[in-house]
């Protein structure tokens, strides 16, 4: 009889340890990584492959490779069409050479 009244007792207090903690858990914003910003977008500038300024992809490229986009897969064109966004040296490097550069 005494072991069950303690079994009881302590899943009774189990029980409230994790009703707190859910409780506790939904009160505590969950704050999520802030994502870098690309560096550069890689993009198309009349039919060649071209570097941009992420904040200013309507400008004038910042570089421009002797790589001719229209022999390109039809897969990198679209992505190039769309802008293929590059967060270091390392992946502008590895991207130009991917595509021919």
């Amino acid at each position: 009889m005494r072991c069950r009244r303690w079994l009881i007792g302590a899943a009774a207090v189990l029980a409230a340890a994790a009703l707190w903690l859910g409780a506790w858990k939904a009160a505590v914003p969950i704050q999520e990584p802030a994502l870098p910003s690309p560096l550069w977008i890689l993009g198309d500038d009349g039919g060649r492959l071209a570097q941009y300024e992420y904040a200013h992809t309507d400008g004038e490229p910042v570089r421009t490779w002797p790589v001719y986009t229209a022999l390109l897969p039809q897969a990198d064109c679209e992505r190039l069409r769309r802008g293929i966004p590059v967060y270091s040296e390392e992946e502008l490097r590895r991207l130009v050479e991917d595509l021919g550069g």
